[in-house]
Parts: C-alpha cells; structure tokens; sequence
C-alpha cells in the first residue's frame, strides 16, 4: 500500500509539473518536451538503434524554391510537392529556407531518391549531387526499404537503415542538423529519422565554412513524388 501511494504522488506531481508547463511555455515547447518524453520511452522499450535524441523544429512554411527547380520537376500545391515529370536524368530540387530541420514525405516512390541537406553553392540541379554537394539518404526501392549514406565527404553507400520495410511509400523522411563546440571547434551533425523512428547521426563533422545548408531532393526517376509536411 506504501508504494502504491507513493506511486500515486509521484504520478500527482508529475501532472501538477506538465501543467505548469503547458501554463508557463509556448505550446510549441511544450509539444517538443512531450516529443522528448516519447522518444526517450520509446528508446529504453528498444524500438530502434538511436545513438541520441533529437528534436525537430520544421519551419511552419518550408517549400520547394521556383528559383533551384531545373526543367523535369513541377512544383505544384502552394510549393509543397515536388513531382518527376520525365526520364532525363537526376534532377536536384531545394527547399526555400536553411534550416536545421525539415520533414519530407515520400508520396510516390518509383525507384529511387535521396534526400537530405545541402548548400547552394557547387549543386547543379541536373545532375546527381549525392557524392558531390550535400550530405543525403539514399531511398532505393529494390533495396526492400534499407537506407545508404552518401555525402561529399566520401559516403558512397554506407550503411544506415538496415531492417527491411523500414523505408516506404508514405514514409516521411525527417533530418535535422545539430552542433556542438569541442575543443573550440564547432562540430555540426546531420541525423534522421523515418516515420518517428530516429537513427541516430549519420553525418558528422560537417565544415562550418559551408554555410548555411537547405532541404535538397535528388530524383531520378518519372513520378518521383515528395512533399513538405509539418
């Protein structure tokens, strides 16, 4: 009876403190604890191979950017989707806004399409830029729903996501980038996470000289279709 009452003060106290927080903070921070809360309980109950926490912070009103959009892909849907319209190769499509997070469903899933993060500076919007510009998850369907790391840092297909059926159609696609001081020096890190599930940092040591870094789309494929979501 004695741990049974304590039990009940503690669940009391705790509910007087999220009250209290929900009364005191944005509701915007509030949700973000609640996010924390999850994800912490969902790591010890051992739902993934988390290396860290993360939060996400999407910006209200990411889109695709009209200005680094190539001929091959349509922007539609007040600037949130952003479709495959022909067989001419990679195309490269950024978001408007650098960010440290975004979240990118994948609507319709042909082939293959990796996304992540990148500057404007050195991408070229019709060419493959997975080894050579930005830092992405490569999303390939004949790979039964795996996910490979490539960056121009030298990723060329390192393992990440490696349970099947992991990646989707519908899947949506969240990265963020973080940093940290060590030893003076400013040590920024891409991670993500798919459908909630997050997996840890993927990139790491990314230069600060490289500015600010975008939501970035290579597609391959006719009917590749993603979109921004909150």
């Amino acid at each position: 009876m004695q741990d049974r009452s304590s039990q009940t003060k503690h669940d009391i106290l705790l509910q007087v403190l999220l009250s209290f927080l929900f009364l005191s903070f944005k509701s915007s921070c509030f949700l973000q604890l609640i996010h924390f809360c999850r994800l912490r309980c969902f790591s010890s109950m051992g739902y993934s191979q988390w290396s860290e926490v993360i939060q996400f912070t999407t910006p209200e009103h990411q889109e695709f950017d009209t200005q680094w959009c190539p001929k091959g892909i349509r922007i539609k849907s007040d600037n949130k989707v952003a479709e495959k319209i022909n067989n001419d190769g990679y195309r490269t499509v950024m978001g408007t806004i650098p960010n440290s997070s975004f979240k990118i469903k994948i609507t319709k899933w042909v082939v293959e399409t990796y996304i992540g993060m990148a500057p404007h500076k050195r991408i070229k919007l019709e060419e493959n830029n997975s080894t050579t510009c930005g830092w992405y998850l490569f999303c390939f369907k004949s790979y039964n729903g795996l996910g490979y790391l490539f960056s121009q840092q030298g990723d060329n297909g390192r393992e990440y996501v490696k349970e099947k059926g992991t990646i989707k159609e519908g899947s949506v696609i969240e990265g963020v980038l973080t940093e940290e001081i060590i030893g003076g020096k400013k040590n920024r890190k891409i991670s993500f996470a798919i459908d909630g599930r997050n997996f840890g940092v993927a990139f790491s040591k990314i230069p600060p000289e490289i500015g600010d870094l975008y939501p970035c789309v290579i597609a391959y494929d006719r009917g590749e279709t993603i979109e921004f979501v909150e």
